[in-house]
């Protein structure tokens, strides 16, 4: 894959991913989520999630970069089925290695780092 389509794609996940979090979190969550952190759970307020959306930013460029690069990288002609599944596996390992520490985690919760 060529320089410009790659930065095509990650440009495209990247914008994917950011619309489909916010469709999720405040469309159709949002008023849930105020729910739970007005009978006091640890959400942060509004005004201090936006504050911190950076982070939420640099999360959403990192996994654009990686799922798009590693799809680059592992496309082959093969039969796609092996592919596919190897793709999902390394995604897989990353997303879920990744949830432990994601940059954006601070954001909405208010949990003290320390045991």
């Amino acid at each position: 894959m060529d320089t410009k389509k790659l930065i095509g794609a990650i440009v495209a996940a990247f914008v994917i991913l950011f619309m489909a979090g916010f469709l999720v979190h405040s469309v159709w969550l949002g008023t849930t989520y105020r729910q739970i952190r007005d009978a006091g759970f640890s959400f942060r307020p509004e005004d201090a999630m936006r504050h911190k959306l950076w982070g939420v930013w640099v999360s959403d460029a990192l996994y654009s970069i990686l799922f798009v690069w590693v799809y680059a990288r592992g496309k082959e002609e093969k039969p796609w089925v092996g592919q596919g599944i190897r793709y999902g596996i390394l995604m897989t390992l990353f997303t879920v290695s990744g949830s432990a520490s994601k940059i954006d985690k601070p954001s909405n919760r208010m949990i003290p780092f320390m045991l």
